[in-house]
């Protein structure tokens, strides 16, 4: 009797070692699958984080923002300061707040950047203001400091092109400017940097929580149509080198290079 009982006792034993380890087992199965799922959700962020990039002068994305161009009488006349008249505030707002980590894997530090922008037909008048804690204008290339670069795209090129492959005519009707906080600029591309180049202004200035940054650009003598490539990004510098790029359209920082990625003013008569 008394083996009996010890016998029923060891298959208890056995019955409850063998259940906690199913339960054991269980465990580290559901822990594998939540791992793997976490796992998966990461890199599915990590993707959805990147745009892939086509190799060669071909660039994937195309510019899908837009904006409808408000108009003021006598954009002539405003007086370039960096500060922001009350006019702006009747304009064209926008917010410059896409990430580009495919290219600035670091990220931008800026808290925040917004644009205002009113044309009277012959210029647009851009005012920026960005929150930045961390103002830095060490490095003497303009792109490599805190600065605001802008692109007009007058024969609004859609086409995967690369600047420079196309004919100087087109060129003629394409600009660059990059405005750093200490007042440096640099001009890119014909349309900017001949016949119009003595017609721009800017100014800029440091504020309590950031800078601001002004600017009067020429619209092309021979604009006939309604649609501009626009493009505005936020360099971030940090140390003396460009740490991360805040744009409009959500690939805009590579429309240096492609003015197809670039966002779109729309002039309403």
């Amino acid at each position: 009797m008394k083996k009996l009982v010890i016998f029923f006792i060891l298959i208890f034993v056995a019955v409850n070692l063998y259940a906690c380890g199913g339960i054991t087992n269980n465990n580290v199965e559901d822990s594998t699958q939540i791992q793997d799922q976490t796992n998966d959700d990461e890199q599915k962020n990590d993707n959805e984080q990147e745009i892939d990039i086509v190799p060669g002068d071909e660039h994937p994305y195309i510019g899908t923002k837009s904006a409808d161009l408000s108009y003021i009488s006598k954009a002539t006349d405003i007086i370039i300061d960096g500060q922001k008249d009350a006019f702006y505030y009747d304009g064209t707002i926008i917010t410059i707040d896409e990430p580009n980590l495919n290219y600035f894997r670091k990220g931008p530090k800026v808290s925040s950047a917004i644009a205002y922008i009113v044309s009277d037909y012959d210029f647009i008048n851009i005012y920026i203001e960005v929150v930045d804690s961390n103002i830095d204008y060490s490095n003497k290339t303009v792109w490599e400091k805190d600065s605001v670069g802008i692109l007009l795209d007058f024969n609004y090129y859609r086409e995967k092109e690369t600047f420079g492959s196309d004919t100087q005519e087109l060129m003629n009707n394409i600009g660059y400017i990059n405005i750093a906080v200490d007042g440096t600029f640099e001009l890119y591309n014909a349309y900017l940097e001949t016949e119009y180049s003595d017609k721009i202004e800017t100014d800029t200035m440091e504020t309590d929580n950031g800078y601001s940054i002004e600017m009067k650009l020429p619209i092309i003598n021979n604009f006939t149509g309604n649609k501009i490539g626009f493009e505005p990004l936020i360099i971030d510098a940090y140390y003396g080198c460009r740490q991360g790029v805040y744009t409009w359209d959500i690939d805009g920082s590579e429309m240096w290079h492609y003015t197809h990625v670039a966002g779109t003013l729309i002039l309403k008569d």
